[in-house]
């Protein structure tokens, strides 16, 4: 049995009103991890099962101020291979005097 990491990219909501009327205001991006899961049953789910199951979890992350919703969910089988910032930023023509 082989695990890897669920990862789950979710919206982030500010209410910018009381709980009677709320007014949700989207703030950005928010990263999510599960960590050692083993994939196979998590990717020969029903259709809409994980994604049901995932924002159950994020419902529990959310209250009347604030809240998230399911964006995209993704496994992670190796770990990420960082880029070099100065090189992103060279290539962009930003920095360049």
């Amino acid at each position: 049995m082989y695990t890897a990491d669920l990862r789950i990219t979710a919206q982030y909501y500010e209410n910018y009103s009381d709980n009677d009327t709320p007014y949700w205001k989207p703030k950005g991006g928010t990263e999510f991890i599960i960590r050692n899961i083993e994939p196979d049953p998590v990717m020969y789910a029903a259709p809409g099962e994980t994604d049901s199951a995932i924002q159950i979890l994020l419902d529990e992350h959310s209250n009347h101020h604030s809240k998230y919703t399911l964006i995209d969910w993704e496994f992670i089988f190796a770990k990420p291979i960082e880029l070099d910032a100065d090189a992103f930023l060279f290539e962009m023509g930003i920095g360049m005097d």
